[in-house]
């Protein structure tokens, strides 16, 4: 390959206020016209090392996606949870965010998770190891707060992502927003009564409801007793156990 050829010029080059510009292509078409020879075509070394370097990129913004739509949907889960290869924390939901960054739990070298106490260090450090050796098992600790517990879990992905362990953090004390959507989804409600449903699950009287809608009150209690029928309850206080114990984990 030529000295001078443009290839060498690729990464960044600095303007007259002494600021580096990336000049990279942003799709292949870029690519052929910077590095051509002057008759339009490409050395063969470039050719190949071009067709390398599109697959990799092709394959970083697969995974890249893949990764926001995974963040997305942890965030869904009321509950931490964290994806470790390794050590290495790959990604997490919100709240496991907030518990990383809290006074128990903090970032180490290699984006790795140190436990503040030595003793749920060894137990976390153990745990993966059991659910890494034996892919069924699920191992749980509970780590010691001021303010009550923090509930832990971690179990492996197994064969299909090997080397994945999931650590799941659980506040038995915090409390969870109930979503209208799981609760119209997992029983058939309309619109209306999902949303019924997510007031009574946070507690609201049918009165309340009525007017957080600027509904009659016999309006709501009607979409009340639809509830009762598709949650398979008699008593409004069995449906609104149910709602909170039930599909309201996964909301």
């Amino acid at each position: 390959m030529a000295a001078d050829h443009p290839l060498l010029d690729l990464i960044e080059v600095a303007d007259a206020s002494g600021i580096h510009v990336s000049q990279e292509p942003t799709n292949e078409a870029g690519w052929r016209r910077l590095l051509a020879r002057p008759d339009g075509s490409l050395e063969p070394v470039v050719e190949s090392l071009l067709g390398s370097y599109l697959r990799l990129e092709a394959r970083h913004r697969i995974l890249e996606r893949r990764e926001e739509a995974l963040r997305a949907a942890l965030d869904r889960v009321p509950l931490g949870v964290i994806v470790l290869e390794g050590q290495s924390v790959l990604v997490h939901n919100a709240r496991a965010g907030r518990a990383i960054d809290g006074e128990h739990l903090s970032w180490g070298a290699e984006r790795e998770l140190m436990w503040s106490d030595s003793s749920v260090q060894a137990r976390y450090r153990e745990a993966l190891r059991i659910v890494r050796r034996e892919d069924s098992a699920l191992e749980a600790f509970r780590v010691e707060r001021a303010d009550g517990v923090l509930l832990a879990m971690v179990t492996a992905a197994g064969d299909a992502w090997p080397g994945v362990a999931f650590l799941v953090l659980g506040d038995p004390h915090e409390s969870v927003s109930p979503s209208a959507e799981v609760f119209r989804e997992h029983y058939a409600l309309t619109p209306t009564e999902a949303r019924v449903a997510e007031l009574l699950a946070m507690g609201m009287t049918a009165r309340e409801i009525a007017a957080e809608h600027g509904v009659g009150v016999e309006t709501t209690r009607t979409h009340v007793k639809h509830i009762l029928t598709k949650v398979g309850c008699r008593r409004q206080v069995d449906a609104v156990r149910r709602l909170v114990s039930g599909p309201i984990l996964f909301a």
